[in-house]
Parts: C-alpha cells; structure tokens; sequence
C-alpha cells in the first residue's frame, strides 16, 4: 500500500500551505498505483485555516471520483517547530501550550467550523466514501486475505463512524 498525503483538493488550500503537489497529481498517482496492483490510501486534513465550504466540496468530490482504496481524515495539527504553528499562534488559532497531539481525535485549532461540525463533516465523509455499495462489494471480494484482526479493528471503526 503506498500512502499519499492529498491533505485537500482544493488548489487554494494546497498553494496556502505550499503542499507542492495538485490533486490532479494525486488522481495520477492513484490510477498508477491501481495499475500496478497497489493499493492506495489517501490522507486529508480537515480544519486547515482558510477552509471554507467551497474547498470542503472539493475534496469531497474528489474523493467520490478517485478510485483511491482507503482514505484518512484528520484534523490540522500545529506541530512544535513548524511554521504552520508560529502563524495559528500568531493569528489566535491555538496557544503556545502543550497538547492537543491527536490529531484524529478532534480538532485543535480554532476554524470556521466547531468541533462537533468538523466531527461531524469527517463521519459524513467516512459514510459516503466506505457505505458505497461497489466500495462494499469489492472489500467482499478481499475479505478472504483478511486476518481475523483485520476484520475486528474495521468493526470497531465502523461503530466510530456511524
């Protein structure tokens, strides 16, 4: 599995945060990888400064087009040392403190959304991408090469989301 990190498809987001890659290059990436017989998981992160509804549409329509096999939604995280977190302090997104390392468990940084619509967008977009009924029939398909703990931690997922 190679895992890419799309971060949004939003040209905008992606220019702001100086990702360096387009989502057509991503959506390039993916049908090689499915070429090859790869799969391939796709990380986001929802809660960027800046995003808005419009850049959250692109992504999820990106993500219903892309024949990408898993996805990944975290929420943005001002890391120590890096830019990102000198400018969230500096424009009142976060404090200069310890915590908030998770960033899958809910949002740290103040955005345009709260938390629980983030968390909310984020099960949204898990239902939409992994309820698809092709998506499910195909994970049918795969389920023989699975290990039995395989299959319990996408349960326990599965309950999370719903």
């Amino acid at each position: 599995m190679v895992m890419i990190g799309a971060e949004s498809a939003s040209p905008e987001i992606l220019d702001r945060y100086a990702k360096g890659i387009s989502a057509e290059e991503v959506e390039k990436a993916v049908s090689y990888c499915r070429r090859q017989g790869i799969y391939t998981l796709l990380y986001f992160i929802l809660g960027l400064p800046g995003e808005d509804e419009t850049s959250l549409r692109r992504t999820r329509e990106f993500i219903d087009r892309t024949a990408c096999d898993f996805i990944s939604l975290g929420f943005a995280m001002p890391d120590f040392g890096t830019m990102f977190r000198d400018a969230a302090i500096g424009a009142g997104l976060c404090k200069n403190e310890l915590g908030g390392w998770d960033h899958t468990a809910g949002p740290y940084l103040k955005s345009a959304y709260s938390c629980d619509e983030l968390i909310g967008i984020r099960k949204s977009i898990y239902r939409r991408f992994y309820f698809k009924p092709a998506r499910l029939l195909q994970r049918a398909k795969d389920i023989r090469s699975l290990r039995f703990a395989d299959l319990g931690e996408g349960l326990r997922l599965l309950k999370k989301w719903w």
